[in-house]
Parts: C-alpha cells; sequence; structure tokens
C-alpha cells in the first residue's frame, strides 16, 4: 500500500534547544511541519486544541514552569489519551531500560538513545510511525464506510418493508 505523503504536525520537546533544532531542522528537511518546545504549558495547548501527529519527546524535561514535575513518560500518557493511535517518539540521553520498557508499556512506539544516529533512526522511526498510522486512519475510513453501507442497506430494507404494505 502506498502511503500519501501528506504533511504532518511534529512537535519536538526537549530541554536542550540544540537538540530540538537539529531534530526540528532535519524533519523539516524532509518536508515537515515541525514545532518545538520545552514542555511547559504551551505543549498542553498543542495536545488540548491542536492536532498533532507525532510528539518527540526528551525523557528528562526540566519544565520552564515549576508547577508539577512532566516527564517524557508522564507525556507519553497525557498524548496517548488524546491521541491513542498516533506514534510518540522517546528518546534519552543515556540506556535507561527500565523506562524504556515503561515506554514501550504504555504505548511509546519506540524509544532511542540519544547518541550519534538519533538524528537518523528518529528520521525512520516517524517515516515507520506515519506509515503505521496512516495504515490504522485506512483501516478505519473502510471500518467507517462498512458500517454506514450496512445502515443504508438496513434502511432501504425497512422502507421496502413499510411501502409494501400499502
Amino acid at each position: 500500500m502506498s502511503v500519501q505523503k501528506k504533511k504532518r504536525k511534529i512537535v519536538v520537546v526537549a530541554d536542550e534547544e540544540c537538540i530540538s533544532g537539529l531534530v526540528a531542522e532535519a524533519l523539516r528537511g524532509r518536508g515537515y511541519d515541525v514545532e518545538t518546545t520545552r514542555g511547559d504549558f504551551v505543549l498542553l495547548g498543542y495536545l488540548c486544541f491542536h492536532g498533532i501527529d507525532v510528539l518527540i519527546s526528551d525523557l528528562n524535561i526540566k519544565q520552564s514552569l515549576n508547577i508539577k514535575p512532566l516527564n517524557g513518560i508522564k507525556l507519553l500518557e497525557l498524548f496517548k489519551r488524546y491521541s491513542p493511535d498516533n506514534p510518540f517518539i522517546l528518546f534519552a540521553g543515556d540506556s535507561d531500560t527500565k523506562a524504556a520498557a515503561e515506554a514501550m508499556e504504555k504505548g511509546a512506539f519506540t524509544f532511542l538513545e540519544n547518541d550519534e544516529t538519533m538524528i537518523e533512526n528518529i528520521l525512520a522511526a516517524v517515516e515507520k510511525g506515519r506509515e503505521r498510522f496512516a495504515v490504522i486512519e485506512e483501516e478505519r475510513r473502510l471500518a467507517i464506510e462498512e458500517a454506514d453501507r450496512i445502515i443504508l442497506e438496513r434502511a432501504k430494507a425497512e422502507m421496502a418493508k413499510k411501502t409494501s404494505h400499502y
């Protein structure tokens, strides 16, 4: 199945602007619409009021507003509440196997180590995640079409029954 390339909104969350900037630049180079944030309430507004197709986050986020700690795992849980099928890519500066296992259990698409291959790995994960999401969207569209067809057939049968009594 060929996936039609459509501009996707991607948000990159990292407290280090050099990391989010590099990731965003690489993604924009591939034609994606990318926003970056440090993980404050601006991001929460995006989650609630704008569609995010892919969320890429650092595991350890130092919030710019010190109200409630927000880390990559908590962000994953929040994102999955609003967008259960959309890819969430989590990365960390070290290989934290416990966090990786927890992230995968809670629905992360992948967990990457922040090393010299991270940008390439993120680009590959975004593409794979986008393809998987397109398949899910297509399956959902086909299921809705099938449900609509069944409802229409039942309505026609019901109308035929009613008009045959006259």
